[in-house]
């Protein structure tokens, strides 16, 4: 029996990047959620039912930084992967976030790199 498709959780603000970010997963194989803020990307993750094995968010968002969602994410899914975005050069670690370490993607950023950075974060789930 095949396993489960990866399901990824995308969470910005901007409705281009959202739908850029789905496209590209979907082609590489992911199931993709979109949440067009950290408000929506919380009910996602409130739901049991729903699987959610990486979170793709952008850091700055109106209301909730990505940093505070992933935070609140992993509260609740402590083995979730987190992919975060930004137009900012990042370093580990960033506080708030607990768990395993995650993966920075600074933007502008190849559809390549983006897969490679969702690879990753699910590879240091498996390991865990």
């Amino acid at each position: 029996m095949p396993s489960r498709v990866a399901t990824v959780l995308v969470a910005d603000d901007d409705i281009t990047i959202r739908a850029l970010i789905a496209a590209a997963l979907e082609r590489d194989g992911y199931a993709v959620l979109l949440a067009p803020d950290a408000d929506a990307a919380i009910e996602f993750a409130t739901d049991e039912e729903i699987p959610i094995d990486v979170l793709v968010t952008d850091m700055t968002m109106p209301g909730r930084s990505g940093v505070e969602l992933a935070g609140e994410v992993r509260a609740m899914r402590p083995d979730l992967g987190v992919v975060l975005m930004s137009g900012w050069r990042l370093e580990q670690p960033v506080d708030g976030i607990p768990g395993q370490p995650i993966e920075l993607l600074e933007k502008p950023f190849d559809l390549s790199g983006l897969t490679r950075a969702v690879e990753r974060a699910l590879e240091r789930r498996k390991a865990q």
